[in-house]
């Protein structure tokens, strides 16, 4: 099981697999949509989110399947909607469960072919970095949701700190009441004290429910 460590012997919390569909942008040399597709595999994999130490089996499998839009080559912005989903393995078997499923369409970032993308929460000035990170954090929060009551709260609070840091972003989807369902709305609405019921729930579906009958 998942336990906090102040050693150094980390593992990455999440197994993450990106697609990038560029069939709508033509004209365009392919090997920048695979340069951005191994960056951002690596930058997702790679990086420890937080102080959790996760065992190999224990990492969480994800998708980010990212359809490019429009590109405008000239500013290095690419205007996607992308598919997010991620997975928890069931206790003790080999069968996973759907954890979390989201489509953004507000997925608007800048990228040039050959970025490192580096990422400090605290101070949120690149859209791209942003949007993992908070995806990112979201993920491991909702899985920490369903091992322990309210066990992703502070993992959480980062993703809700990020997403006001992000406020400053000239692109959507980062704004308070500009939509409903937009990133601040979903991590917004989830720390509401009114949803500690469904998120209770979660727990007792996954935890008491799905592992226990495994």
């Amino acid at each position: 099981m998942l336990f906090l460590t102040s050693g150094n012997a980390f593992a990455q919390e999440l197994q993450a697999r990106v697609t990038i569909n560029h069939n709508q942008v033509q004209g365009t040399d392919v090997s920048v949509f695979e340069n951005l597709q191994e960056t951002l595999e690596q930058f997702i994999n790679d990086r420890q989110w937080t102080n959790l130490q996760f065992q190999k089996n224990e990492r969480i499998v994800c998708n980010f399947n990212i359809t490019v839009n429009k590109y405008d080559q000239s500013a290095n912005i690419f205007t996607c909607t992308a598919l997010i989903q991620a997975n928890r393995p069931v206790y003790n078997s080999a069968y996973t469960t759907t954890l979390y499923n989201n489509n953004d369409r507000d997925f608007v970032f800048e990228f040039s072919q050959f970025d490192q993308l580096e990422f400090n929460e605290e101070m949120i000035d690149n859209s791209l970095t942003a949007l993992i990170a908070y995806y990112a954090y979201l993920i491991i929060g909702l899985n920490l949701d369903s091992f322990s009551p309210m066990g992703g709260e502070d993992v959480l609070m980062r993703c809700m700190n990020l997403t006001n840091n992000a406020q400053s972003l000239n692109v959507p989807g980062w704004k308070s009441f500009d939509d409903d369902r937009n990133r601040f709305a979903i991590i917004n609405d989830y720390l509401d004290g009114a949803m500690k019921p469904f998120r209770q729930l979660q727990y007792d579906y996954y935890r008491l429910g799905l592992d226990e009958m495994a």
